[in-house]
């Protein structure tokens, strides 16, 4: 449906004791079928202002001969001395069966609703009406309102899928480093130089949530435990890190913030991002509860559909918001909004909306549970914010579409005035798949016609459930949101994704990259990161499991992804079968439960094959495996690493992984003692008696087939010391730790 708005200014007319004034006198123009009640409150014409006009298409009567059509007329004045407003109607092709009322007194600014039927003639298919406001004789002219009878259509009609080609032409990948700013240009996110970024990276929680107790539980310093993480983020050459803050640990019921340990932890993984180079992307508003959250926080009492629907709610966040972003960090000396590694914003995370029969009807608890005072009060809020808007006649499906969009629409422009207050220049984003409502048609309009500058989108291929390692995923993953045109402009960030409840399968991270880049997808941060401090138990999110040190193979895939989402062009397509898939300089396997990477500076595979999809390169610069690869042989269990500089090279060997079985009978008491909230997921847990896995610092043989470097000299790095390793036809003995070779 188009709808197509016009305005037009009458001539002069008196309208105080005879004396003649400029008095805009507004018409509308709408064109588009009348065949459903739509209303369109954001299109208002103030000009000067004295009068404004809306009008509003109605509800037709489908297949009625001849045509019918309900509209509504809404007036306001904006001079106290004009009282009385009265709509003229002319019409062609069509003749009046009620306007009501014909007259209305108007307070203030409170607008006045004439509602019309009209009924065509006979013959006819399209009617024309003129609607004209003013206090006097003398308009010029006035535009017509054509009335269209046609097939019923929806407010806001589904669109087709628009292919990332279609949307912007790819360019070159900028480096990392050094941190600079982003901004978008031509519906890309780019560096200052114009050059495309592409981020690969996780979301990581030591100052919230079930980690930051989980580190303390352990004995474990949490200042200590996040810089053990942040030298593993470096060793793996993770560019980015997403956290959405749990805004109901550090604030209170009116969105003041509220200085405590997990601010503090938020402060000093700031801090760490500036000194180690890693982007920081930070949604300020988590919404979701927090074992550390506060009973009194704004969240904690607000459903999140009354977040954004219920406008009373949005100056606490703005208050948070801004106190929360000029806030200055005691580690960096910076407000964090001028921190040199925040380099994306999002307004919250995963919003969702009510609908029509929801409002309507009150019923908004979730399935089986009861209503809770706040859930009534954000309800009621909403309801009541709906009913102001429109009048009761004229309360339906689509006119809630309209309230809906319009209400989602300054939603997001209020809080992205607010973000932009606090002078931040980092382009901001909003939700756009991926949750309850989000994708009806109305919210995506809503965020394609808001300020704000990017989308977000999340993934969980197979959906959040427990070990599935015997899910062949790969055919799961093509064509996971349909990519709307209406949000061409808007670049691409994937918030959160994983495949979930995969213990050792290591075959789906390169894929997932693969179908990102061929959604123009430029920043993703998999959803979550265990702390190396408590991976051996992996109590946080326990349906999700990822660490350096505890599963070898899967961060290994993961490293792949990363190195696939970073060389491939946005927009990059492959045909590909249900497993087994190429694309270069990727391949993966279900069927042998791998991943590898062939290009022609590294190669990266997730355990020992013989599956050989793509050319070896000759002299890789990095090398990376579990296990034996062609480059080298190596018994042990954890990953191996080779990077090559010139004539010298560094090789880190990781411990070996011992796992141990897995159940719900070992982990229910740990998950209800930390308030977890997936409970009935977290098979994938351990407990302190029972871990999931063990690492031990055994001796294995390794021998060095890498062309050139069978006879290099090694030393093992111990401190500040370095011990010369013995090397016989190419062989030595190595434990964990990082060595050093030269030719």
């Amino acid at each position: 449906m188009q709808v197509l708005w016009a305005c037009s200014v009458s001539q002069s007319c008196p309208i105080t004791a005879g004396q003649p004034q400029q008095v805009p006198l507004h018409t509308c123009r709408i064109q588009l079928p009348m065949s459903c009640g739509t209303l369109r409150t954001s299109d208002t014409f103030e000009t000067d202002p004295r009068f404004a006009l809306r009008i509003i298409p109605g509800v037709s009567e489908p297949g009625a001969h001849p045509p019918q059509w309900h509209v509504c007329v809404l007036a306001r004045s904006l001079v106290a001395a004009v009282r009385t407003l009265t709509p003229r109607v002319r019409l062609r092709n069509a003749k009046l069966v009620r306007l009501q009322p014909e007259s209305a007194r108007v307070e203030g600014s409170e607008w006045t609703a004439f509602f019309l039927h009209v009924i065509g003639t006979q013959d006819s298919q399209e009617g024309f009406i003129t609607i004209e406001l003013g206090e006097a004789p003398g308009y010029s002219e006035s535009s017509p309102l054509p009335l269209t009878s046609s097939p019923p259509i929806q407010p806001f009609g589904d669109v087709r899928e628009q292919l990332e080609s279609e949307r912007s032409a790819p360019g070159p990948i900028g480096s990392r480093l050094p941190l600079r700013p982003m901004a978008v240009r031509d519906g890309v996110l780019r560096y200052p130089d114009g050059k495309e970024v592409a981020l690969w990276g996780v979301n990581y929680y030591p100052q919230s949530f079930t980690q930051f107790f989980s580190v303390q539980k352990l004995g474990v310093d949490r200042r200590r435990s996040t810089d053990d993480d942040f030298d593993d983020f470096v060793e793996m050459g993770i560019d980015i890190i997403r956290i959405h803050v749990f805004d109901s640990e550090i604030s209170d019921g009116d969105g003041n913030l509220i200085e405590n340990d997990h601010l503090d932890g938020l402060d000093y993984l700031v801090a760490q991002c500036n000194r180690k180079g890693i982007y920081l992307m930070l949604t300020p508003i988590a919404w979701w509860g927090s074992p550390g959250a506060r009973p009194d926080s704004f969240s904690r009492n607000t459903p999140m559909p009354a977040m954004s629907m219920w406008p009373e709610m949005w100056p606490i966040q703005a208050r948070y918001l801004h106190q929360l972003l000029t806030h200055k960090n005691p580690h960096t000396g910076h407000r964090l909004v001028d921190e040199p590694s925040l380099a994306l914003l999002e307004v919250i995370n995963e919003p969702w909306y009510w609908s029509y029969s929801q409002v309507v009807s009150g019923d908004v608890a979730p399935k089986g549970a009861e209503l809770t005072e706040s859930a009534k009060r954000g309800w009621a809020g909403v309801r009541d914010a709906f009913e102001k808007a429109v009048p009761a006649e004229w309360r339906n499906p689509a006119t809630f579409a309209w309230f809906r969009y319009d209400t989602i629409r300054a939603y997001i422009d209020t809080m992205v005035d607010v973000i932009r207050s606090t002078g931040a220049q980092q382009p901001i984003a909003y939700l756009a798949s991926n949750n309850v409502n989000v994708r009806d048609s109305d919210v995506v309009q809503a965020v394609a016609d808001s300020r704000c500058d990017a989308v977000t989108l999340s993934t969980y291929a197979g959906g959040i459930r427990g070990v599935q390692d015997d899910r062949n995923l790969l055919g799961e993953l093509a064509d996971r949101w349909p990519l709307d045109p209406r949000l061409h402009a808007k670049p691409r960030l994937v918030y959160e994704f994983d495949a979930a409840g995969m213990l050792r399968q290591a075959d789906i991270y390169p894929a997932i990259a693969m179908h990102f880049r061929r959604l123009g997808v430029q920043v993703a941060s998999q959803f979550q990161y265990d702390a190396r401090a408590t991976a051996h138990v992996n109590w946080d999110w326990p349906v999700f499991y990822l660490n350096l040190w505890h599963t070898p193979e899967k961060i290994v895939s993961f490293l792949i992804g990363a190195e696939v989402f970073r060389r491939l062009p946005r927009g990059s397509h492959f045909d590909l079968p249900q497993d087994n898939q190429v694309f270069a300089p990727a391949a993966v396997s279900f069927e042998r439960n791998m991943s590898l990477l062939a290009a022609a500076d590294s190669y990266m595979q997730t355990g020992p094959t013989d599956w050989q999809p793509l050319p070896l390169p000759e002299s890789p610069r990095h090398i990376m495996s579990v296990g034996s690869c062609p480059y080298f042989e190596y018994e042990g269990t954890g990953v191996v690493d080779l990077k090559v500089e010139g004539n010298a090279a560094t090789l880190r060997i990781w411990p070996d992984v011992e796992r141990f079985p897995h159940g719900r009978r070992t982990i229910r008491d740990a998950a209800e003692e930390r308030r977890w909230i997936f409970d009935g997921l977290a098979e994938m847990a351990g407990t302190l008696e029972q871990p999931l896995t063990a690492l031990h610092e055994r001796e294995h043989k390794f021998r060095l087939r890498l062309p050139g470097w069978t006879e290099a000299r090694v030393e093992r790095l111990e401190g500040d010391t370095r011990v010369p390793v013995k090397v016989q036809d190419g062989s030595l003995i190595v434990k964990p730790g990082t060595y050093r070779l030269a030719r």
